[in-house]
């Protein structure tokens, strides 16, 4: 199902059998990663250090053919923490600015990063799809 995290998938999971479902979290957050995720929950480096996920806002869902588009409707900036340079290859969704939980992954082509520097998102840089 889509590229959800193993703890949305759980819970979707136990919804479906009439267990309650975790509140909505009042915001969400979004993180870089140094390599790609393989599975759910990958333990990766952050290039942005946890302590820094920035605030991710997603606009009006769209209908696709067989689900769900949701698109980020505001810049989304990033510093490479790293005094090193670093190859992006993933996204994660998190339910917290720090620790918390990952709800959703992105695998994305392998860019490289230099020391300290900015990335960022413009608006529909991000779509994150539900199927």
């Amino acid at each position: 199902m889509s590229n959800f995290s193993l703890y949305l998938s759980g819970a979707i999971a136990d919804w479906l059998k009439a267990v309650d479902m975790p509140s909505a979290p009042s915001q969400i957050y979004i993180d870089l990663f140094d390599n790609t995720p393989v599975t759910p929950n990958s333990i990766l480096l952050s290039i942005s250090g946890s302590a820094n996920r920035p605030a991710l806002s997603l606009g009006t869902k769209t209908q696709l053919p067989n689900g769900y588009q949701l698109d980020n409707d505001t810049v989304v900036t990033f510093t490479n923490s790293s005094n090193n340079p670093v190859t992006l290859g993933g996204v994660g969704v998190y339910d917290a600015v720090t620790g918390g939980n990952q709800l959703y992954f992105q695998v994305i082509a392998d860019q490289n990063i230099l020391a300290l520097d900015k990335v960022e998102l413009l608006v529909a840089d991000l779509s994150i799809i539900i199927d």
